[in-house]
């Protein structure tokens, strides 16, 4: 299994895959103002652009979105579109910030369709600026036995990391003072939206020393691969099984209700999940389109109750 070191913050020298992506990610949510959302810078410099991503859940059900695919020439920094993720202190310190314009969905279900979204929704200025520090360890979230990522072109490396973040986000007229836990992640390594048959990646934090991150694969021909982490008093576990049991909704079928079994190789915990924000999104290549449905999720774990995020991808 790799130690990732330091270096590994940044970015690294392209593979010759076409689809070669490296990317920063951040979810992040303030359980006193019920806000919370995701960003993420990845670069594509093979293809020459990056995707830029920042999604803000509101306390009223309402969400801030922004989305580009600005030009970038080489892999050079975590920096595109007005958004950047810059590394302080490896491990320990970063610090994300994003300015620019965000579209405003008072019903973000209407994003179904997206050019209804974009012709009728209004745009405001929109920033934000977040202090990220490191509170847990590094986990290298790769199922390096799987041969499911033998067929799936998604990731070469991953790792995750729970996190504290204090900040303020700005839009309109108002600013919001944050503060709150999230989970981030860096990859890199060739990525195709469409290569997955589907997708599950999930993630909660109770506390500074409570929580845990996964993904689910299954790839085209149904061979799964499942790798996560627990934390539990500070002390971290890999999960040897994952078990996910989904209540779904409305027309669409998004993720509603969750449950989920977690098996370390001591113990099996359960938690149950709640989606309280759905903000539905795709990606189209290739004349294939998958759907990103990006759940704002409170879990409960035996009477704790954490938030974190629900992404389900399937293929339309």
């Amino acid at each position: 299994m790799p130690t990732y070191i330091e270096k590994d913050e940044y970015t690294h020298k392209p593979t010759d895959e076409m689809d070669f992506n490296e990317s920063m990610y951040l979810n992040y949510f303030d359980e006193k103002r019920l806000i919370g959302g995701f960003l993420r810078v990845a670069n594509r410099p093979n293809e020459g652009y990056a995707e830029v991503t920042n999604v803000t859940y509101l306390n009223d059900g309402s969400v801030l979105f922004s989305y580009q695919k600005p030009t970038i020439a080489g892999n050079l920094s975590f920096e595109a579109g007005g958004m950047a993720f810059k590394v302080i202190e490896p491990f320990k310190k970063l610090n994300l910030s994003y300015k620019g314009t965000a579209f405003h969905f008072e019903d973000p279900a209407i994003l179904k369709d997206p050019k209804k979204a974009f012709t009728s929704s209004p745009q405001f200025n929109f920033d934000i600026d977040l202090d990220v520090n490191g509170i847990g360890e590094v986990h290298d979230n790769v199922d390096r036995g799987s041969k499911a990522l033998e067929e799936i072109n998604y990731w070469k490396e991953h790792y995750e990391q729970i996190v504290k973040v204090r900040g303020q986000i700005r839009f309109k007229n108002s600013t919001y003072s944050l503060e709150g836990l999230g989970l981030r992640d860096h990859s890199w390594g060739p990525r195709t939206w469409q290569s997955p048959k589907f997708y599950r990646f999930l993630s909660g934090v109770f506390d500074e020393k409570t929580g845990f991150g996964l993904m689910y694969f299954v790839s085209s021909t149904g061979k799964a691969s499942k790798k996560g982490f627990l934390s539990i008093d500070g002390m971290s576990y890999d999960l040897k099984d994952v078990n996910i049991d989904t209540e779904y909704s409305g027309r669409e079928q998004y993720q509603h209700l969750i449950k989920l079994e977690l098996v370390t190789l001591n113990q099996s915990l359960n938690i149950e999940g709640k989606v309280i924000s759905m903000l539905p999104l795709r990606n189209r290549k290739g004349g294939v389109t998958v759907r990103l449905a990006e759940g704002m999720t409170e879990w409960n774990w035996e009477g704790k109750v954490g938030y974190g995020l629900s992404e389900y991808h399937d293929h339309v």
